[in-house]
């Protein structure tokens, strides 16, 4: 969303923190990136299970913007 002055962008990443997000900003683009392991044990278990979500997004940014 234009703000005048600034720019904000919103986006749904299911399965990852805000806190496990890394942004990348470019002239021409926002790199979002994003990364969520989770590993599940229990005592005495007979199976162990592994979670892992990743996220990638790239947008693209109007070269008139930094004119």
């Amino acid at each position: 969303m234009d703000e005048g002055k600034q720019f904000r962008a919103k986006m749904d990443t299911p399965g990852i923190k805000k806190k496990d997000l890394k942004l990348n900003v470019t002239d021409n683009s926002i790199e979002v990136t994003g990364e969520h392991k989770e590993e599940k044990k229990k005592e005495n278990y007979l199976r162990k299970e592994r979670h892992g979500v990743s996220y990638y997004q790239t947008i693209p940014l109007s070269e008139k913007l930094f004119q």
